[in-house]
Parts: structure tokens; sequence; C-alpha cells
């Protein structure tokens, strides 16, 4: 498949509130207002930083840009939805979307983009791409990282201290044992945790899942499967319950949203389960505020949600979608403002090395620990710590990644749309505990299995492996009968 059709996946997400209290006074003044994520922490600085970036916008395009801060949690995290309740009583309306935005809606793009993305068809098309080929265009992937992979991120200092070596730990086994080992050792440390304690231990886990569903591609026979019914789902549960019940997992994660990096800083925990890709080590040990190294732990797989958890749009509730178009090809193609949302200013937030790379300078008040979820990656410094050639190694990696079987395929549950619904309640209610170790998978996995059947998991199970089968035919049959 062309590496272009990858990237070229687009979600529909995201609808946002009316329009009041940051309106245009006439058309003259238009003020556009934008998403600025950020992984942990919002920065002391960032007023100095979004009055330059509007300056910079008004001088291309002839608009005023709103950058609100928003802490990247999930959409049913409770922080989340009070900050965007909050914009939302203030009169807040995001001009542009990002596809982590659960709930808002993406506008269709298609003749924007031709008449106001210019620059943005021109940079995919140097990657051998075509945004405008195909069907509508209501997003537009970010330019980095769209695969998935897992690894787990280890303490430096301890893996040192024990002369641990990285070549030991290569399945979630080899950390079991490492486990059993060091926590001993250090009994006031806990060994592992997910990404943040409301999340499980399978974060960022590759299996071939498909979205809206519990089902799966099976590894062994290529057929839809219930994935919290195979022998791998179980076997990885079970492990987990018995680090629960070792002690090797923090207590507190059922009552608690805490950032795993949070945990590592305070000195209180050795490892934790996050995504992996070139690069990564410099990004958790920003957020650890210590040294840290990551193991990878699954190969890299490009699926649906991954290709789709990077896409840029514009809002529904947009007054100004042609201006708000010329705003985003500024953040897909313009080297400075990307920098300056990214880093801060150069010579009072950062300096540059002979290598190009990037260092803290006197003041370090601004720091974007998201500035991948940017749009364009690609055009931001590389920081200190990191090598040189980054970019060029995540392309690689992008590149090295397999492509899920059922890419591009996308389940309609019409027909059976209650008893999916159903069955996803179900997953939810249990699966969380399941996979942080403290529902005991012998007891509650049959028993989430058995309400499954119960709710018509057969039934659906059945609509989804007739259109995924009938799916694959028509991709052999363009594919000249290759897969």
């Amino acid at each position: 498949m062309k590496r272009g059709k990858i990237i070229l996946m687009v979600v529909v997400i995201l609808s946002l509130v009316s329009r009041k209290g940051y309106g245009q006074e006439s058309p003259e003044e238009i003020l556009l207002t934008a998403p600025l994520f950020f992984e942990n922490r919002i920065p002391e600085e960032l007023t100095e930083i979004t009055e330059l970036a509007d300056e910079i916008v008004y001088g291309k395009i002839g608009v005023h840009v709103r950058f609100v801060p928003v802490l990247r949690l999930t959409g049913k995290d409770t922080r989340r939805n009070k900050e965007m309740l909050l914009l939302e009583r203030e009169g807040a309306v995001f001009d542009l979307l990002h596809a982590s935005m659960n709930g808002y809606e993406f506008a269709e793009i298609t003749e924007l983009v031709a008449e106001y993305g210019t620059d943005i068809l021109e940079l995919f098309k140097k990657n051998g791409q075509d945004l405008l080929e195909g069907n509508e265009l209501r997003s537009i992937p970010s330019l980095g990282d769209y695969v998935s992979g897992q690894g787990i991120a280890m303490r430096k200092d301890i893996l040192e201290k024990y002369k641990i070596s990285l070549d030991s730990l290569q399945t979630y086994a080899d950390f079991d044992q490492l486990f059993a080992w060091l926590a001993p050792l250090e009994e006031r440390m806990k060994m592992i945790c997910s990404y943040s304690t409301k999340r499980g231990l399978l974060y960022r886990y590759t299996w071939n899942g498909f979205e809206n569903t519990v089902f799966c591609v099976s590894e062994d026979d290529g057929e839809v499967a219930n994935w919290y019914g195979t022998q791998d789902y179980r076997e990885l549960v079970q492990l987990f319950r018995k680090w629960y019940e070792q002690g090797y997992l923090y207590e507190y994660s059922a009552l608690q949203e805490i950032q795993a990096a949070d945990l590592v800083r305070s000195g209180i925990l050795f490892s934790y389960v996050c995504a992996y890709k070139p690069g990564i080590e410099t990004e958790v040990s920003n957020h650890c505020g210590r040294s840290m190294v990551v193991k990878e732990l699954t190969k890299p797989m490009i699926t649906n949600a991954s290709l789709e958890r990077g896409c840029w749009g514009i809002s529904k509730e947009c007054a100004y979608p042609e201006k708000a178009m010329q705003l985003l090809n500024l953040l897909y193609t313009d080297r400075d403002l990307i920098n300056l949302l990214a880093n801060g200013i150069e010579g009072v937030h950062y300096k540059k090395c002979e290598d190009d790379t990037i260092v803290p300078a006197g003041r370090e008040g601004f720091f974007n620990d998201a500035s991948w979820i940017l749009p364009n990656q690609y055009m931001t410094d590389v920081r200190y710590g990191d090598d040189a050639r980054l970019w060029d190694m995540l392309d690689c990696y992008n590149r090295s990644a397999v492509e899920a079987p059922n890419l591009f395929f996308a389940f309609d549950d019409t027909a059976v749309k209650a008893e999916n619904a159903a069955i996803n309640k179900i997953a939810s209610e249990y699966t969380y505990g399941l996979e942080s170790g403290q529902l005991d998978p012998d007891i509650y996995l049959p028993e989430m299995l058995g309400k499954m059947q119960e709710a018509g998991e057969t039934q659906v199970c059945l609509e989804l492996s007739g259109q995924y089968q009938a799916w694959r035919t028509e991709q052999k049959e363009r594919n000249g009968g290759k897969k």
C-alpha cells in the first residue's frame, strides 16, 4: 500500500459550543481560537509565547489568534471535562480542532484545503501523498508519529545501580523476573504503573482491534474473535493480577488520577508503560525530571486508531473557515510559528548547539511537553539529548511499521447497534480492573465474557465478520489478488 494512503486516514470527531464571549466586533477584527496542548503542566510564561504567536499570525494572514492551553487528558477525564466546561461558560469556540477532543465535530474542508491550504498540499506531495485523492476531506493528518507501539520506561539510575541489562528484557515475563528480583532490594519503591493510574497496563499495546468493538483479527487464523476471549489477553491479565498481589503496582490506582511521571519524580516508582518511538527517552525523562531508559515491548504497527489520533481540522462552528484554513496552513508550514509554540523564544527560552539541537537558555519558564501534538512535528527543533537526526529516525520508524490487517476497514454496526453498545459497556465495566490487576481474572474474566454472550456477542461477531470478509475480498480484487 502506498505510504500516502497510510497518512490519509481521515477522522470525523468533534462539535463545539456556541460563539459568544470571544466574538468579533467587525470583519476587520477576526479572532480565531485554537487549542494548545500540554502533557503534564501549563508553562508559567505562556502568555508571552501566545502573544508573540498572535503577532506572527496577524502579520501573515491578517487575523488574531487566541491559543487556549489544554492539558492532554482523555475526554472522559474529570479534569479535562471541567476545563472544557469552563471554556464553554466563558464563551470560547475552538475554530481549529484536534482529534483528541472527543465530542466535537470537524467541518468538511476539501475545497478549503484546495484554495487556502496550498502549502499543506505541497508539503504532502513532497512525501508522495495527495491529500485530495479519494473522498471528501474532514481533517488533515499531522506530520510526525502515526504508529502504535508500547514500551516500558525505567529509571536509568536504578538500572545502573544494579547493572541490569536491557538485553535481558524482551517480554512481560522477563519483567516479571526483574520485578521479583528488584522489589526486595527497593522496598520503598513500586515496580510499575501505567502511563497514568486511571489507565490499564495495556496502554499503547498493539493488537488488531476493530474500533468501537471488543473484537480483533485473530493472530492464529485471521478470523474475527473477541479480544478478551483470546489466550494472549488471558495470560496478560493473569500476569498483571500476580503483580498486583505481589505489591508491584501502585496501590491507589482506583482512587486517584496521577501521572506515572509524577510518581517517578517523587521517587516511589521504578517503571511505567508508555508509547514507544524514536526520541521517547528524552520525552519521558523531561516528564519525570530524571534520566529514563525505554525498552520497546511491541513491534510498531499502523492502525486506524494510531492514524486518527494525530488529525487536525476546522470546527463546524467556525465563523471564518477560510481564515481558519489559512491558520492551519501556517501551523503545518511556518517553522518560526511552530518552534515558538514548541520551544519558546530563541535566545530567551532556548539556544542552539553546534549540532543544531537546542538547550534551555537563561530562562526556562516555557517548555511544551506535548509538542508532538502540533500539526508538523518535523519542523520543530530537536532538543538536546536526542539525536540530531531524530526526524529522519522517526520517519524510518514509521516506514518500518507493519499495517494492521484491518487498516482502513470501518464497521457499520447499524444492524446490531444495541448489542454492540451493550457489549462495549460491559467491557468498560471490567477491563480497567482486569488490566490494572485489581480484579481476579479467574473470576471476573469469565464473568465478563458470559455477560457479553448474553448481550449478543454472537450476533455482533457474525455481522462484523460478514462485513470484514466482504471488505477483504474487495481489497484483494483491487490489488490483483494480493492481500
